[in-house]
């Protein structure tokens, strides 16, 4: 008995098509659907034999993903997928999957490339363990089918030639009958001859040894080049000298032994002609002896500090390689970070692309070696050698600007009371800059029973009234010296101000770590949370940081002077805080000047007075903080 039926729905952004055809016991199903709406369109088409097995191809494009899949199902199901997905405008991930009874979306491979963090990052993970269960299931189910295959047509073949011989002499029947007879022989010869090659094609083919051979080799190559520069780079003086002996096939320090012996013979033999007297030629030759000893030791003793001084300042190129490539093969995954320029990608052609590649990799490099100052260099060396200050600073200039305990430069609101410093913890000291006159501020120092006051004429209060330095009682201690006026307690709270240069700074002892908060910002040398709220939380913006430590409420944050005619370049300011010929360049390798720069810039006022003032305290405060980092400065003559 044979049947077929065929079938066509439509709705519109839907369809479903399938075809039935049977033969005795044997049935084949074939069907389709399809769908399109405006967020996705996808396809399926499936084939089912017997009733019993289904197999199934599926397609689906959304706005930002492509899927596609396959699988099979009967008393156990088995599915492969693959995902391509675009997630915004600059990460694109690959991912395939296999499922089925009793797996979890086994991840067999994923891959993804996209831009963040100004950086080009590519990774991805494979399961070589998942694959060649992958493959042996194939291989297994392709047995199965082509056993299944092969049994229908041998069967149907039978069948046709015994019509043929029941037809007898009928020529028509047997004309019917030789082209179905020709398929079956193909069909036939095709699954026992040639049902093998797509399966060989893969097993033996390039693809397959290159992701599971050549790829992971070649990547664990990598990595060990990587951990071998690193371990290079933690004696680099080492490295030096192997490369030398490497080159020239001698030892560096045989070669320096040598130099040695040969100028403590030079020396033995010029001394007779120079020391008359045989009496001196002993002891002289005595100290030549020692001297050679003593240089050998220091040259020893200061290429190992010079060793590990140099491995300290090459950890950052240490970590950027760590950072750049990981490998990891028991996992079996890979990443690669590429830092990509901080300018725009200019809208041309690949020209401009490679504009910038060069200005950034090639140019800058080479003016900034340029413009290098042995000066800058020997003060970062200075400062990197010298240990941190065991206490914690920071400092007012003309009431204008202030640097945080951290660095940050600071304008603070003209004719507000602000809060500056408070401890958070005990409740022993507020530090207040308070409106007393018109356009002047005082600074308050609240102890726990005493308040002082320091005015701008150089006058002190406490408690009320006017005192003269020296003053003492056991809750604080004032003194004058010269110039500078210093408040300090017995907690290690010190506040000095000195009124010739309309600097206050405030100082607390290493003992009193984390426990100020204000607009000094907090005494902890963390910089990420340098914008503490009172009510402990981080500010989200500058301005709200300000205002939170306002004292009063109805305070107007606005500085008069605004620039009406600012520009982005004031050549002042970067005469003074760019250039390499400015007087306080020795300090730019030490402290950054760009934030002092920008505001130098964004306070450049039509009036050349006011510029020139507001030029003069950014100097100076910026004058302070390269002393407190042990790099001394004088301020500009235009400031002096």
């Amino acid at each position: 008995m044979r049947s077929s039926q065929f079938g066509y729905i439509s709705f519109g952004w839907f369809f479903i098509a399938y075809l039935q055809w049977k033969v005795g016991n044997w049935s084949v199903e074939l069907g389709g659907s399809g769908h399109s709406s405006g967020r996705s369109t996808g396809i399926q088409v499936q084939a089912k034999l017997d009733r019993t097995e289904l197999f199934w191809l599926q397609a689906a494009l959304g706005k930002r993903c492509l899927q596609a899949a396959a699988g099979h199902d009967s008393d156990s199901s088995d599915d492969l997928r693959t995902t391509l997905c675009l997630d915004g405008r600059r990460w694109l991930t690959l991912k395939a999957q296999r499922g089925g009874s009793g797996i979890e979306n086994e991840t067999l491979a994923l891959i993804s490339m996209g831009i963040a963090n100004h950086s080009l990052i590519f990774q991805a993970k494979g399961c070589e363990e998942c694959l060649q269960a992958t493959e042996a299931r194939l291989q297994q189910l392709g047995s199965h089918m082509k056993r299944k295959l092969l049994d229908r047509v041998q069967r149907l073949h039978n069948l046709l030639l015994d019509f043929r011989r029941q037809a007898g002499g009928s020529v028509a029947l047997h004309e019917l009958c030789d082209w179905p007879l020709r398929l079956t022989q193909r069909a036939e010869k095709l699954l026992l001859q040639r049902a093998a090659v797509p399966w060989s094609v893969w097993t033996n083919g390039s693809l397959r040894h290159t992701l599971t051979q050549s790829l992971p080799q070649t990547l664990h190559f990598l990595h060990h080049m990587s951990q071998l520069v690193q371990q290079e780079l933690r004696k680099p003086l080492a490295t030096l000298a192997g490369a030398y002996h490497d080159v020239t096939g001698e030892r560096l320090d045989t070669a320096w032994q040598q130099g040695l012996e040969l100028w403590r013979r030079e020396l033995e033999e010029l001394l007779p002609a120079i020391l008359h007297n045989h009496e001196l030629r002993v002891p002289s030759l005595t100290a030549v002896h020692t001297t050679i000893a003593a240089l050998d030791l220091v040259s020893q003793q200061t290429v190992h500090w010079a060793e590990a001084r140099l491995a300290a300042a090459l950890v950052g190129i240490r970590r950027q390689l760590a950072y750049m490539y990981k490998f990891s093969k028991s996992s079996e995954e890979v990443r690669l970070r590429l830092p990509l320029p901080q300018t725009p990608w200019p809208k041309g052609s690949v020209s401009g692309v490679v504009e910038v590649l060069l200005e950034e990799f090639l140019l800058k490099p080479l003016l900034a070696l340029n413009s290098a100052s042995l000066t800058a260099e020997l003060y970062r060396i200075k400062r990197r050698l010298m240990d941190s200050p065991f206490n914690h600073q920071a400092f007012l200039v003309a009431d204008e600007f202030a640097v945080s305990f951290d660095g940050h430069l600071l304008e603070l609101p003209a004719s507000c009371d602000l809060i500056l410093a408070a401890d958070v913890q005990s409740n022993t000291f507020t530090i207040t800059l308070k409106a007393s006159r018109p356009k002047q501020r005082s600074l308050v120092v609240q102890l726990k029973n005493t308040t002082v006051i320091i005015h701008p004429n150089e006058q002190v209060e406490v408690d009320c009234r006017n005192i003269h330095p020296p003053f003492t009682n056991p809750d604080v201690a004032i003194m004058r010296e010269l110039n500078l006026l210093t408040v300090s307690n017995r907690r290690g709270l010190s506040v000095s101000c000195d009124p010739y240069l309309n600097v206050c700074s405030v100082t607390l002892d290493g003992w009193l770590h984390g426990t100020a908060s204000g607009l000094l910002g907090t005494n902890d040398n963390e910089a990420g949370n340098e914008y503490p709220l009172p009510d402990g939380s981080q500010a989200q913006s500058l301005a709200e940081f300000t205002d939170d430590w306002q004292a009063s409420s109805s305070c107007n944050g606005t500085r008069s002077g605004t620039c009406q005619k600012w520009t982005t370049v004031v050549p002042s300011c970067t005469l003074l805080f760019s250039s390499v010929t400015s007087p306080l360049s020795p300090c730019f390798r030490v402290i950054d000047p760009e934030q002092f720069l920008t505001v130098c810039e964004r306070r450049h006022c039509d009036s050349v007075d006011a510029s020139r003032t507001t030029l003069c305290r950014l100097a100076l405060a910026y004058v302070h903080l390269c002393h407190r980092n042990y790099v001394p400065l004088e301020l500009p003559i235009q400031c002096a």
